[in-house]
């Protein structure tokens, strides 16, 4: 019957390969430890570069989308105040009305609260 065994064959240069290093690692024990002290701080280094780079490209996507909400805001109070004027001139509102809808959509105030909604007249 032939070799069926699923282990790890090494051969003949491969054990004697593996002694060897076995036996340098214990006589120089201390290069070992401080290799694999060295690449633990390697690895340490490069996973807190790519966290910290996760996290700046993160802030920078938020950031973006702010800007981009910010854009839309813009847009949203340039069409409520058309809508308002248009209100006014169908005559819905009073000037005063207006003048108080359009100091609130030009003050810029980010909070949702403050632009009101045109439906509320």
């Amino acid at each position: 019957m032939g070799n069926s065994g699923t282990g790890i064959h090494l051969g003949c240069f491969g054990t004697i390969a593996l002694a060897i290093l076995i036996v340098l690692g214990i006589h120089y024990w201390y290069y070992v430890l401080i290799g694999v002290v060295a690449i633990g701080v390697l690895w340490y280094l490069g996973a807190k570069q790519k966290k910290e780079d996760a996290a700046k490209q993160a802030a920078e996507e938020q950031q973006q989308a702010e800007q981009e909400d910010a854009k839309e805001s813009e847009t949203d109070s340039i069409i409520r105040l058309r809508q308002y004027k248009e209100l006014l001139d169908q005559g819905a509102i009073t000037q005063a009305e207006f003048e108080a809808k359009k100091k609130k959509l030009l003050s810029w105030d980010d909070t949702p609260s403050s632009h009101g909604d045109w439906k509320d007249f």
